[in-house]
């Protein structure tokens, strides 16, 4: 149940890079998993993005908001490129072509690793790209740590998981020199990113010179080179960070409360739920089970995968050890990204050679795995996709072992039949997530109009300066009744970047505290004060006595008095005159 020959031949062929269906496999799965996503805009983290790329924090208007100056200081060099480039392109555009390139830069990476795990005949490579881009466990984020995988908006933090892969090709190839010389640019984009790759790259060299394949004096020189575009691309990243003039004070609060009360998921093991940590830990056994059934001659892709697994490890005990906050911004729960990366490579890698063999059996499991992989990409049913996995490698396995008392007709079905069958439901299961996607993005974005509606009345029709209060959504609560309206407020991401105005507190722009953590007290003190309003009246006192103008209000209770401007769901009030 290996493969056939068409499939995977041996690794003395032509280069990757110069084969049409290695770029064709690239574009159809970039624009499958597109299709797939969505796109969103503005979504999400996108609430950091819209103040740099608007340069909002040089508008008289914004001088005095904590929030948007820290924005200043937001270390990334893809941001700090494209400061000021609302100007010259709309951010709309912009980010839809960044998010192209980033899903391009992660199906190069997995069609590079794949080439090297024996996937090189066009139709494998289209098969491979198709599984990649429908996989249930490449939607949303990571779980139990929430990386971003292929996500429905663009971010910074989505490029390096393409660049991870490539790195992971170079270091599949003996390539270390070039691996190494990727941490650079890794680190211009994402910084915490660049520490997970170094530590992973320092366990692969270290195995390479007990294993006697590398010496240490041999390996000086890459290090040597790599170290140098480390410090090039690292170097604009530190100037912003030594330029912050929160850098190096001292903390007066618990960083480990901040991010638990934040965002737990990339920082807290223990309060993340069940079903996640038993997902990830089924995702670990599909990745070894599928390394098993993988070429890995030298081991360089175990001891990366271990490697991953061990530094996930760490994160999970870094807490109880640490709160510096240097340490805790690491993220390192996130880098359950890595091993679902490589979970998705090795899976789709076999399901691939299973696709094209020759054995009815390999075939008929390929296609229950092909469908079982892309079964929901959502929440707790994440879990059904990857046990379904779990469970048809633990066939496989049974099949391999006593071939003989495997009767089940179900297993000999003809090739064709399966192959077809497999491939209508692939459809109509993708099909069914692009319609999900898709109503989301519509639903939401009817939010977002109605955002942008109160931002433009806003800019054209109240004082500048003014400060707007708006209902506060906590991402670690959970809200019932006519508190699920607030939902409505986290998608108000564009309003300081289309008004001008400021939003006296926000929960989600917290984010803020990990590079400005003076802002800390003023977003605790502000979103707790504000989530205990629980009527229309106490917000309005609540914004009198603290000099707030305006207040917002969703139609779904507190609409009843008569605003200054309304849309469908929203309502302004004026609580000063």
């Amino acid at each position: 149940m290996d493969g056939s020959a068409e499939c995977c031949p041996s690794r003395s062929h032509r280069n990757a890079f110069q084969d049409a269906s290695f770029w064709g496999a690239t574009a159809f799965g970039t624009i499958l998993s597109i299709a797939i996503t969505g796109y969103a805009f503005p979504d999400n983290n996108n609430v950091f993005h819209l103040p740099i790329v608007g340069e909002l924090y040089n508008l008289p208007e914004l001088a005095a908001d904590p929030y948007i100056q820290s924005l200043r200081h937001f270390a990334s060099g893809l941001w700090m490129i494209l400061e000021g480039s609302a100007r010259w392109i709309d951010p709309r555009l912009l980010f839809f072509i960044l998010l192209l390139a980033s899903r391009a830069l992660s199906l190069i990476g997995f069609l590079l690793c794949a080439d090297w795990l024996g996937i090189r005949d066009a139709g494998a490579r289209y098969v491979f790209a198709a599984l990649v881009a429908t996989s249930a466990l490449m939607q949303i984020d990571s779980v139990a740590g929430g990386g971003g995988l292929f996500i429905r908006n663009f971010t910074h933090s989505e490029l390096p998981n393409g660049i991870f892969l490539i790195a992971l090709w170079c270091i599949l190839t003996g390539r270390f020199r070039v691996a190494l010389m990727l941490i650079g640019p890794t680190f211009f984009l994402n910084a915490f990113f660049a520490v997970w790759q170094t530590f992973i790259l320092a366990i692969v060299l270290l195995n390479e010179v007990l294993s006697g394949r590398q010496r240490i004096r041999d390996l000086i020189p890459d290090i040597a080179i790599g170290a140098m575009i480390g410090i090039l691309f690292a170097i604009p990243i530190l100037q912003n960070i030594i330029r912050n003039p929160d850098f190096g004070a001292r903390l007066d609060f618990n960083y480990i409360d901040y991010v638990g009360t934040y965002y737990f998921r990339h920082f807290l093991f223990w309060p993340i739920r069940p079903w996640e940590k038993v997902t990830l830990l089924c995702v670990v056994g599909v990745t070894l089970y599928s390394l098993r059934l993988s070429s890995d001659p030298q081991n360089r892709l175990l001891v990366t995968v271990w490697a991953c697994i061990a530094l996930y490890v760490i994160g999970i005990f870094v807490p109880a050890i640490t709160s510096n906050p240097t340490i805790i911004n690491l993220h390192l729960l996130r880098s359950s990204t890595l091993i679902q990366l490589q979970t998705v490579l090795l899976a789709s890698v076999v399901i691939t050679r299973w696709w094209f063999s020759n054995s009815n059996r390999a075939i008929v499991l390929a296609s229950l795995a092909m469908v079982g992989m892309a079964i929901a990409p959502i929440g707790p049913l994440r879990l059904l996709g990857i046990g379904s996995l779990v469970a048809i490698f633990a066939i496989q396995q049974l099949v391999e072992r006593y071939p003989n008392s495997w009767p089940a007709p179900w297993l000999l079905w003809d090739a064709r039949v399966v192959r077809a069958a497999a491939l209508v439901a692939l459809t109509l299961v993708a099909g069914a997530t692009i319609l999900v996607n898709q109503w989301r993005i519509a639903r939401d974005s009817e939010w977002i109009v109605e955002w942008d509606q109160v931002a433009r009345w806003a800019r054209r029709d109240t004082a500048a300066g003014s400060v707007f209060l708006v209902p506060v959504f906590s991402f670690t609560k959970t809200y019932t009744g006519k508190d699920l309206e607030r939902q409505g407020a986290i998608l108000n991401g564009a309003f300081e970047y289309t008004a001008h105005r400021s939003l006296w507190i926000d929960f989600k722009r917290g984010a803020n505290v990990m590079w400005s953590p003076s802002d800390y007290h003023r977003w605790r003190e502000r979103t707790e004060a504000v989530e205990q309003l629980s009527t229309h009246q106490e917000r309005l006192e609540y914004a009198m006595a603290h000099g707030i103008p305006y207040v917002i209000e969703f139609t779904m209770s507190n609409c009843s008095e008569q605003p200054v401007f309304r849309t469908g769901r929203i309502c302004v009030f004026r609580s000063m005159l």
